[in-house]
């Protein structure tokens, strides 16, 4: 029986994670900021590394950067990842559309 509590308590922390937006305290909404979108992920023990799609296209041609950013899990604060191989990455495409979320979630980030 105390098994199937911890399976099933288990189960409801990931789920929420997920709909959340989150990964430990490191919340999607606090790096997209309504403007940009997260295009890759890769997650470690202890950190969440992202990368954020932002267009800077002058014309009809598309053209976007993703810039990397990374997220101690423990803290949720998201800063420029210093350590990304890859930087600033360029893309001859739009970058997918935006998820508005409530202002009041942005402002309550770290």
């Amino acid at each position: 029986m105390h098994v199937a509590f911890v399976t099933v308590l288990i189960s409801s922390l990931l789920i929420a994670s997920v709909w959340s937006g989150a990964v430990g305290k490191c919340r999607t909404e606090c790096v997209e900021l309504n403007k940009y979108k997260i295009v890759r992920v890769h997650l470690e023990e202890k950190l969440v590394h992202a990368g954020v799609c932002r267009n800077v296209s002058n014309s009809d041609k598309p053209m976007a950067h993703v810039f990397p950013f990374v997220c101690d899990r423990d803290v949720g604060k998201w800063t420029t990842d210093e350590h990304d191989e890859e930087g600033i990455a360029e893309f001859p495409i739009f970058c997918p559309a935006v998820n508005v979320v409530d202002a009041e979630k942005i402002d309550a980030c770290p």
